[in-house]
């Protein structure tokens, strides 16, 4: 018996989202209570609408809310770009396997990549875009960068060799 009373309520209560009781939008009309309520005119479609809209403009609003919260970043993919591909991490391997792919296609949330006779389809989510290195962080030789060492370079080498 007490349970057919919570549901009563709980089917009689409007729900946030959507701004309608559940038993409006199954029923087409309120169920009566205990508790004196003024009586509408009800129109099912309508109602029923009224709803989706206003349950759509909740779940965006959230959605907003959510991705702002978490920082929530657009991936975007092109064709050609340089990606990397996550693999299961352990002790000896790294998250992300260090070799790159190059990216071949992309249908919604899935892209296609390749590395030489190697083909990988993955989720967007486990592909992460390698990005171009820094000029200043490209390995090159001292000697190429620097020039011939001076005669004040060769000075110090002097006298460590020197007993």
């Amino acid at each position: 018996m007490e349970i057919d009373k919570r549901l009563l309520n709980y089917r009689n209560t409007v729900h946030p989202s959507t701004g309608k009781t559940p038993s409006q939008l199954m029923m087409g009309r309120t169920i009566r209570t205990k508790i004196p309520q003024i009586m509408k005119s009800m129109n099912p479609k309508k109602d029923l609408e009224e709803a989706r809209m206003q349950d759509q403009q909740t779940r965006l609003r959230r959605k907003e809310v959510r991705d702002k919260r978490k920082t929530a970043k657009v991936k975007d993919y092109q064709v050609g770009d340089k990606v990397l591909i996550s693999q299961r991490k352990t002790t000896t391997k790294p998250p992300y396997d260090p070799q790159s792919y190059v990216v071949d296609e992309i249908k919604g949330t899935q892209v296609r990549a390749s590395r030489g006779s190697k083909i990988r389809v993955r989720n967007m989510a486990k592909v992460k875009l390698l990005k171009p290195r820094p000029q200043h962080l490209l390995p090159t030789r001292a000697k190429e960068q620097d020039g011939p060492l001076s005669s004040d370079e060769d000075d110090w080498l002097d006298m460590l060799s020197s007993p």
